[in-house]
């Protein structure tokens, strides 16, 4: 994609939101690492590393714990970056501008509160609301790259070729999966991750007994067969879509799915191998940025002025 030509403001912003897309993908996914190897409190200080600037070597998982830091500032100057491109183009679309001042707030609070969550020594809630800014923030920047994306070249669906019934598939798909993600999120900081042995069974029965543990990981497995009912429906509703970015991202998230249900079997199975543990939530984020791609385009989310590519 050549930067030249009427479209190169929108282009710039475009592939600087892709860059951080990526890059937020490759973080939350780090993140899930530092937590499988037990890293998380391997720097106990924040923003220093053991009252250093750089990782003390001799100390076991700082480097992991540190690496996940210096990918967060990675993201964090690309979301500055789309922010400085967003203000310069402000006359090109204010929508972008709205979108990436939102995505600023975002990720100062996702600062702060890894920083909480390293200070406060990783408390479950605040992992999970760690994660939850992280995912707003990802389904932001993709909005605004939609946004630029759909000023170089219209993708906008029609109106009338989504019914009232897919969107609200849509809308529950995108729900499902927020609150898989985060129950996830919270059971795996508190500890929780084998509280159901075995699998598909949870202890060997349907329905377990037992304590909290257990039951949020149970209520993790049915929101998994809620999560993957929905996006398997919404794969093969919209597997001969007229729009291609509906058709290609549901048969995506679908076949993800797939793969998904698989790596969760593993775990219980194989007692959390880390391996497994952290693709389970790089692909869980992966469908997450597939459906809200869908959720952006299907529901609307664009203003108009942003969902047709200029004619000038």
């Amino acid at each position: 994609m050549q930067l030249t030509g009427p479209n190169e403001p929108m282009k710039r912003v475009y592939l600087t939101a892709l860059a951080t897309i990526v890059v937020t993908l490759i973080l939350i996914t780090l993140g899930g690492y530092v937590r499988q190897s037990g890293a998380g409190l391997a720097c106990p200080d924040w923003p220093l590393c053991h009252g250093q600037v750089g990782p003390p070597l001799d100390k076991e998982g700082t480097l992991i714990e540190f690496s996940h830091r210096v990918v967060g500032l990675i993201v964090s100057l690309l979301a500055l970056a789309v922010g400085l491109l967003a203000i310069r183009y402000r006359q090109e679309s204010s929508f972008i501008l709205r979108a990436a001042i939102i995505s600023g707030f975002l990720i100062v609070g996702q600062v702060l509160l890894g920083a909480a969550v390293v200070l406060i020594e990783l408390q479950p809630f605040l992992i999970m609301g760690h994660l939850a800014l992280a995912l707003t923030f990802l389904a932001m920047i993709i909005v605004i790259g939609l946004a630029a994306r759909s000023r170089i070249r219209s993708f906008a669906a029609d109106p009338l070729a989504i019914t009232a019934g897919e969107k609200r598939l849509l809308v529950a798909t995108l729900a499902s999966l927020g609150a898989l993600l985060l129950v996830g999120a919270f059971a795996g900081g508190g500890g929780a991750a084998m509280g159901c042995s075995g699998w598909p069974l949870c202890n060997n029965q349907l329905i377990p007994t037992g304590d909290w543990k257990v039951w949020i990981i149970y209520a993790h497995r049915l929101l998994t067969i809620s999560t993957a009912t929905l996006a398997l429906m919404l794969g093969w509703r919209w597997r001969h879509h007229e729009v291609p970015a509906l058709r290609t991202n549901a048969r995506l998230a679908a076949i993800w799915m797939i793969l998904q249900i698989g790596l969760g079997a593993l775990n219980p199975l194989f007692l959390i191998p880390p391996a497994v543990a952290v693709a389970h939530l790089g692909v869980a984020t992966i469908i997450w940025a597939h459906v809200v791609v869908m959720a952006v385009i299907g529901l609307g989310v664009l203003p108009a002025a942003e969902a047709k590519a200029p004619t000038r």
